[in-house]
């Protein structure tokens, strides 16, 4: 163990001593910023779409899963309270209708009964009094 430990702090001491040149400070930030770039700006709307909704679901804890099953079951339930029971009919658009007004007919008067000259006039039997 104490080998280990020894071999750290040399190589820690080796590397204090160890200096980069400017171009490689230079280059390593416009390789950074490259790639920074790269993340944001995803292949496709799909895949970007797709992993931001992935990591909203990640950093959601499992106690905020709760509230929100619960929340989603009361508005389920409120909206199925309010919401009307049957369904709404509307009448029927009202149609003119056509009212002829008929005069009354007349009444057509009556007639003595006709006699011819070989003919005997008879008395109306009951019979013809009825008879329409």
């Amino acid at each position: 163990m104490k080998l280990q430990e020894k071999a750290i702090q040399d190589l820690l001491a080796l590397k204090r001593h160890e200096c980069q040149n400017e171009s490689y400070w230079q280059d390593f930030i416009r390789e950074f910023h490259q790639r920074q770039r790269q993340q944001v700006i995803p292949q496709t709307a799909v895949a970007g779409w797709w992993q931001s909704i992935a990591s909203w679901f990640e950093a959601i804890g499992p106690s905020k899963w709760a509230y929100g099953a619960g929340l989603a079951y009361a508005g389920l339930m409120v909206a199925f309270l309010v919401s009307p029971r049957g369904v709404d009919h509307e009448p029927a658009p009202a149609t003119p209708i056509r009212y002829e007004v008929v005069p009354e007919a007349e009444i057509a008067p009556v007639l003595e009964p006709l006699i011819l000259p070989n003919q005997q006039p008879s008395e109306p039997s009951s019979e013809d009094e009825h008879s329409f």
